[in-house]
């Protein structure tokens, strides 16, 4: 914390958690059109990619936004996930690479 209130890596670390809150929103929805159809199919794949699209998106942000933190800084952020817990930057990224693995395997049966 600065001096005179938070500091610039605390805001960063915010704006981070903010946008991993998004990817968990869209790899929701993901969820809930695999569920509903049985996974991914003609039908929803335009659906599918649209979330897809915004996770990069929202990700390729985040990276930015990371990239203006210090190794040490980075170690400090922690981010929600599904099951309400806070991960470390580094647990949270291997867990959504798992996910979209998975996403991408169901995609590629089509």
């Amino acid at each position: 914390m600065g001096l005179f209130g938070r500091s610039n890596a605390d805001k960063i670390a915010d704006n981070v958690r903010e946008q991993a809150k998004f990817i968990l929103l869209q790899l929701n929805g993901i969820d809930e059109v695999f569920c509903r159809d049985g996974g991914a199919m003609l039908h929803n794949v335009q659906e599918l990619s649209l979330y897809l699209q915004r996770i990069t998106q929202m990700h390729n942000a985040m990276q930015v936004e990371l990239d203006k933190l210090s190794a040490i800084q980075q170690s400090r952020v922690v981010l929600p996930w599904f099951n309400g817990k806070l991960y470390d930057l580094y647990t949270w990224n291997f867990s959504y690479q798992m996910v979209m693995n998975k996403i991408k395997q169901e995609i590629d049966k089509l």
